[in-house]
């Protein structure tokens, strides 16, 4: 068998290598001013600088957790048999909602810390 052949882990390593990669360089090189081109921009994190530092910060870590959560579900799959459309249907939701509570936590947090 082909290691290509296993949907899930295939698509979660490949969406979550980019998730981790693309964390760790927003955490090395956070954008430093309020802009409508790269980082964490949701019209909360952007309403002041204190809030958009913080929002860098926050979203970068949980976006490597996603990324780490997906890697990691991936590889363990490796050690199931699941057909291919079936790996399609699992991997996509998970794709999905890792985002959505990377945007939900995020968010969360910024409600929390600037009332």
């Amino acid at each position: 068998m082909n290691w290509t052949d296993n949907t899930l882990m295939f698509i979660t390593v490949i969406t979550g290598m980019p998730f981790i990669v693309i964390a760790l360089l927003t955490m090395k090189f956070p954008p430093k001013k309020i802009n409508h081109l790269y980082g964490y921009r949701t019209k909360s994190s952007m309403k002041s600088q204190e809030r958009w530092d913080f929002a860098q910060r926050y979203s970068s870590k949980q976006l490597l957790l996603c990324g780490i959560f997906l890697v990691t579900t991936g590889l363990l799959s490796t050690f199931m048999t699941i057909e291919q459309s079936m790996g399609i249907y699992i991997a996509i939701p998970l794709i999905v909602s890792s985002v959505v509570l990377l945007f939900y936590n995020t968010e969360s947090q910024l409600k929390k810390r600037y009332r």
